[in-house]
């Protein structure tokens, strides 16, 4: 329930960035980075496009309630929460951010599957046909990120299933070995929250607190790394070409002149007024 207001107040605003969205548990990336882990839990209730609620709400819809009753509400609250703050903690450390319910989702389907042994009321909902068609979709949002068709947490998807194995593996097996795992997986998602350096964004993030602080060797670094990362903005180079412009480095500033003039020509100018044109 608290999804769809979510979505349906974020849609009425029709715009994330006003600060509707913080009011409602959305942040961008680089706020992460500046110590709102919370989001790592509370992104995952927030959807925009109709689709991704639609799938999202549907499962939840058919498999949350039979989990709930065996558990109880409690200890389904507990796992949603546990679930998202996993999922959504290794999705920032690899990739690009993400929302959506859709690791909790996976996170469900992980434990059902391996309940369903002991819990033979579970089984109808955790068939092989609910496990083929997650599978599927899986590969197809794998595919559409690969592609740059669409954006998608791919890395929730997969360590929301991993969570949700572990914690059935633990809890319901009694495995020692899922309990010291969980522990791990569990811990570990935190970590990107300030230190994530495969990350485009995180990257960037850097290079700002570096070039704040002064340290220019750094944030070039940095910078370039985000680059290299696949940070999709003008950003990074007009920074680079903004500090070697000030350092009067010409070879690197020319170089940073011509990605600015590719990606945003627009930017250059008042670059080019202060320190020259690199032609």
């Amino acid at each position: 329930m608290w999804c769809v207001i979510v979505f349906l107040a974020l849609n009425s605003s029709k715009n994330m960035s006003n600060g509707a969205g913080m009011k409602f548990g959305y942040f961008t990336m680089g706020e992460i980075y500046y110590g709102r882990w919370w989001a790592l839990i509370t992104s995952a209730f927030v959807h925009v496009e109709p689709m991704h609620i639609f799938f999202n709400m549907y499962w939840l819809w058919i498999l949350g309630p039979v989990i709930e009753r065996q558990f109880g509400a409690l200890n389904f609250l507990a796992f949603i929460l546990g679930t998202a703050f996993v999922s959504s903690g290794w999705q920032i450390a690899t990739s690009h951010g993400g929302i959506g319910f859709s690791g909790v989702g996976y996170a469900i389907i992980g434990f059902g599957w391996l309940a369903r042994e002991k819990y033979p009321n579970l089984r109808p909902y955790f068939s092989d046909r609910t496990l083929q068609i997650f599978a599927g979709w899986a590969v197809l949002c794998v595919f559409l990120d690969y592609f740059n068709i669409q954006h998608i947490g791919n890395v929730a998807h997969i360590m929301g299933a991993a969570s949700g194995a572990l914690v059935a593996l633990a809890f319901i097996r009694k495995q020692w070995i899922a309990q010291v795992g969980l522990l791990l997986v569990a811990g570990a998602a935190i970590i990107p929250v300030y230190y994530s350096p495969l990350s485009a964004q995180w990257n960037f993030e850097m290079g700002y607190k570096a070039t704040v602080r002064r340290d220019l060797d750094s944030a070039i670094r940095y910078y370039h790394q985000c680059i290299i990362r696949g940070y999709d903005s003008y950003e990074p180079w007009y920074n680079i070409a903004l500090i070697e412009g000030q350092r009067g480095h010409t070879a690197e500033y020319k170089t940073a002149i011509k990605e600015l003039r590719r990606i945003k020509p627009s930017e250059t100018a008042g670059l080019v007024q202060e320190f020259g044109d690199p032609k």
